[in-house]
């Protein structure tokens, strides 16, 4: 439609109609598009109950309130209907299927409902081939985390820095190879932060990198997230210096 526009139609009447036509449309799109990203956001959050509670669990909470659900119903079927409660079997079933997808391809629950979206939606999800899905959801991990680690290079002037600690008293652990962590900081009521516990796990440590480079190419996509990296200018003098000394050697 919007590619095809009415500016040669010769009768008045009729490009008017046209017109009245295109708004009336545009608006319809419009409330389906908010009414799929509703239904995304509905089916995200029965995506974490079945990675927060196990079917048993899922099972019980539907009796307590009346769901009507099947005894051999499995726990996605089961999440999707405590959430959207008037859900028919058929849809529930279809809705599953997603979630089901998902938790394959290890899809974070934050991401589900993005994910989603640019999968082209539910039923394009449901029908999507495993290994294609699997195979570009990895295309777009390593090309996030490689556009992290290529801002990551080098050391930049004016960053936020945490002063090395006294070894004898702390021990701030990284990953063997990434030489990476991901921290959890708490904010302490005089400004100053407690950094709580410290993460160094591989798949934590590159789940953060790939959020960054997720938040770095399109920081509106990634919400609830803050990258305060500021990619530094190529020196490389100062990247060799800096592999020096994570080898050991003295400058």
């Amino acid at each position: 439609m919007a590619d095809i526009t009415t500016d040669k139609i010769t009768s008045v009447e009729m490009k008017k109609a046209l017109d009245a036509s295109d708004v009336q449309v545009a608006a319809y799109m419009d409330n389906v598009r908010k009414t799929n990203e509703s239904l995304y956001m509905a089916l995200q959050a029965a995506y974490r109950l079945t990675k927060t509670f196990i079917r048993v669990e899922l099972h019980k909470a539907a009796k307590e309130i009346g769901v009507k659900v099947q005894t051999v119903s499995s726990g996605e079927v089961v999440a999707v209907k405590l959430v959207l409660r008037n859900a028919d079997s058929s849809k529930a079933s279809s809705y599953a299927a997603a979630l089901l997808k998902a938790d394959a391809l290890n899809v974070a629950v934050e991401d589900f409902a993005e994910w989603v979206k640019e999968k082209g939606g539910i039923e394009a999800v449901r029908r999507g081939d495993l290994d294609a899905l699997s195979k570009e959801n990895k295309a777009n991990r390593q090309a996030a985390i490689a556009k992290a680690n290529d801002a990551m290079s080098g050391e930049r002037a004016g960053a936020f820095m945490v002063a090395k600690p006294n070894k004898a008293q702390w021990k701030f652990p990284v990953h063997s190879d990434s030489k990476k962590a991901v921290w959890l900081v708490s904010e302490r009521a005089d400004g100053n932060f407690e950094v709580v516990a410290i993460h160094t796990a591989k798949g934590a440590v590159e789940a953060m990198v790939k959020r960054v480079g997720e938040a770095l190419a399109n920081p509106a996509n990634v919400k609830d997230f803050k990258v305060i990296l500021k990619p530094a200018v190529p020196n490389t003098a100062e990247q060799d210096a800096a592999k020096d000394r994570l080898a050991g050697k003295s400058e």
